[in-house]
């Protein structure tokens, strides 16, 4: 371990920099003058932090303790009054109250236009993409135009009401 000799910084043996003030740790500091030799021993170890000296101990109270839970900024001392309750909150009242229609859902599906629980007929159509597709191909290239009816869409709809659900 070198000592700085500008700031008294213990630094790595490695370093050739010192780590707090950057000086070079085999310059001589230039506030000491240009006296051209390096000290001949390490630089005195710099002061102990003071402590201060303890306090002596309070003397015993004559007078009676304050009562354990006081004010903690130092209010005065007399009884402050119970907290009033707060009202419950109230929320606006509501514009339009839209009515509620307890729906029973069996199998995770209802219709929204009849209500009723049974599961959608899934249908498949050409999409419109496969439309155009079908009709460039048959002008531009004729053996592919099948290729347009690939492209399908699903339909669902109700098995009760017969609407498209989506």
């Amino acid at each position: 371990m070198i000592v700085c000799v500008n700031c008294g910084q213990v630094n790595e043996t490695a370093a050739s920099r010192c780590l707090r003030c950057g000086a070079s740790i085999f310059e001589y500091p230039s506030y000491l003058g240009s006296a051209g030799v390096a000290p001949s021993g390490p630089p005195p170890a710099p002061p102990p932090p003071s402590v201060p000296p303890p306090k002596p101990a309070p003397p015993p109270h004559k007078q009676p303790l304050p009562p354990p839970y006081g004010s903690p900024y130092g209010a005065s001392q007399t009884a402050a009054p119970p907290p009033m309750p707060l009202p419950p909150p109230v929320s606006p009242p509501l514009a339009h109250p839209l009515p509620v229609q307890p729906v029973v859902v069996v199998g995770g599906f209802a219709c929204p236009y009849c209500r009723t629980t049974l599961p959608p007929r899934i249908t498949y159509r050409t999409s419109p993409a496969g439309w155009v597709i079908f009709a460039l191909l048959l002008l531009l290239c004729w053996p592919l135009f099948w290729v347009g009816f690939l492209f399908q869409e699903e339909c669902l709809r109700c098995r009760n009401c017969g609407r498209r659900l989506a």
